[in-house]
């Protein structure tokens, strides 16, 4: 496991739920105001007038405060925790693959073998989770008829992209307890452009902050899953590891470590046999070259 990288989404978390508390919290101190102010504003001639003056003022407070918050959040994200994770993606991207194992696998290819999965499997672990290596390794499995899923760029980028997203200021995250103050106290309802920038449509309503709210907490699901498969699909270097004590006073070696972290790796990647589809490709291109040839005939004779 990588731990540099997991401490990236585990710290990520934090800060989203951070926010959660944030917005909680005012929410919960305009909902008290606002019982008080009901009361106090009793005591007037005009209630009503009172009372709206000193909403006005509540409203304002809060909607500053979650504002603070949204500011506070998408910054930490998209200048601390963001650029951190494209760094960690271009280092397993571009991180070159053992010379050894690309010059087997080279042999493989130009000697035109094929692999059996116990082979294939071999290679799987050899690569140790090397993006390079995986992606020639897919060339040569699809020779010998597998299919091999392996971690995928744009499966990484689009963890990226949700995380971005859901950090759009004006946020418009409303806890549930707190729908009733968040329809008072958030901003207009924010449409966004494909730059960033965004216009707004009136007052948000209940169903869109249900909605809302749901996106953003998907968003934080999704930050705990790509935490897991990032920190299994780049594995460090060996120099990441440090020796670990064990209860019963023994070692694991950073080299133990990395085999486990390698093993981990290995679990990502997916094969499926293509045997019979490939044969199944090849008899309906011999079939349809039989047709042309026999159509070819025809216009001969005919």
């Amino acid at each position: 496991m990588n731990k540099e990288v997991k401490k990236v989404f585990s710290d990520l978390h934090g800060e989203l739920t951070r926010y959660q508390a944030a917005v909680a919290s005012a929410l919960s101190v305009y909902r008290r105001d606002m019982e008080a102010a009901k009361k106090e504003s009793s005591q007037y001639k005009d209630e009503a007038g009172e009372l709206s003056r000193r909403k006005d003022k509540l409203i304002a407070t809060a909607r500053s405060k979650i504002s603070e918050a949204d500011k506070t959040l998408h910054d930490a994200v998209t200048a601390l925790y963001l650029p951190k994770l494209r760094e960690a993606l271009s280092d397993y991207v571009c991180k070159r693959a053992d010379r050894g194992y690309m010059d087997s696998l080279r042999d493989v290819w130009d000697f035109e073998l094929t692999l059996n999965r116990g082979e294939l499997d071999g290679y799987i672990l050899g690569a140790a989770g090397n993006y390079t290596a995986l992606r020639a390794l897919q060339a040569v499995a699809k020779r010998s008829g597998y299919r091999l899923t392996v971690p995928s760029v744009d499966t990484y980028q689009k963890d990226i992209d949700t995380i971005g997203r859901a950090v759009r200021t004006p946020v418009m995250y409303s806890p549930h307890d707190y729908l009733h103050e968040a329809l008072d106290v958030l901003p207009d309802r924010p449409v966004f452009r494909a730059d960033g920038s965004y216009y707004t449509t009136g007052r948000p309503d209940s169903v869109y902050l249900i909605m809302r709210k749901q996106e953003f907490e998907s968003a934080m699901n999704a930050v705990t899953e790509a935490g897991t498969r990032w920190s299994m699909d780049f594995v460090p270097e060996i120099t990441a590891f440090e020796p670990v004590k064990t209860d019963d006073g023994g070692e694991i070696t950073p080299e133990q470590q990395r085999a486990e972290a390698v093993k981990d790796a290995a679990q990502r990647v997916s094969v499926d046999d293509t045997t019979a589809e490939q044969l199944t490709q090849h008899v309906t291109q011999e079939q349809a070259e039989a047709d042309r040839r026999a159509a070819e005939g025809r216009k001969f004779y005919f």
